[in-house]
């Protein structure tokens, strides 16, 4: 897994598991005034030398984007995580799910079928349509392996972490999200926290300036 820091000389601490096929470019743009932010992509390996540096912290908040969701799950079921809240956004801990997730003939399909023009597309999708998708263009990683991107799907499907390792305060779940059903979000974050139904496709950074509204609860 990579990680890249912004460092504001804080104590408190945003954690943000980015989504598959994103990196840190996504939440680039958000203002991250009072806070200091770690931002994980990649996760063709979940290994990572900064749980001591989370650890530190006087406060930490975790946010996880779509399969980002999965990872931070993933980890907590091997490391202690010590955060004092945990916001998830357009996903859940099982990213392939006829129920709680992408289905598993779509999930499978889209891995056997990566290649540059169907990638194309999932952003294309990730961002509600071509104008939001050419408007954030530059939210759009810096490179698309597409070996690596795959490697990664296969390990993400394969995955059997679960849930149960975090206990999350509040799901953001977007109306118009084209890559995670809406019915089988809800489904999942119902009986386990608040949802903030917003108005926003699969990738809803846009509506945000500072990473303190997904503090203050989007």
């Amino acid at each position: 897994m990579q990680t890249i820091w912004n460092l504001n000389d804080n104590d408190k601490l945003i954690i943000f598991f980015s989504g598959w096929g994103m990196d840190y470019k996504a939440t680039e743009h958000l203002s991250y005034e009072g806070w200091d932010v770690c931002t994980c992509y990649d996760y063709t390996d979940l290994s990572t030398d900064d749980i001591d540096s989370w650890r530190s912290y006087r406060t930490v908040l975790l946010v996880a984007w779509s399969m980002g969701v999965w990872a931070a799950e993933a980890i907590a079921a091997k490391e202690k995580l010590y955060i004092d809240g945990a916001v998830a956004i357009n996903g859940t801990p099982y990213p392939v799910h006829d129920d709680y997730g992408i289905p598993s003939k779509i999930a499978w399909a889209t891995h056997d079928g990566l290649d540059a023009d169907s990638l194309d597309k999932f952003y294309r999708r990730t961002f509600g349509g071509a104008e939001l998708h050419k408007k954030m263009s530059d939210a759009l990683p810096e490179t698309r392996d597409i070996d690596n991107l795959r490697e990664q799907l296969y390990k993400i499907y394969n995955d059997k972490c679960g849930d149960g390792h975090i206990k999350w305060d509040m799901a953001v779940v977007s109306e118009n999200d084209k890559i995670f059903p809406v019915g089988n979000l809800r489904k999942y974050w119902e009986k386990k926290c608040r949802i903030n139904l917003i108005k926003a496709p699969h990738y809803p950074f846009h509506l945000i300036e500072r990473w303190e509204d997904v503090a203050n609860g989007w």
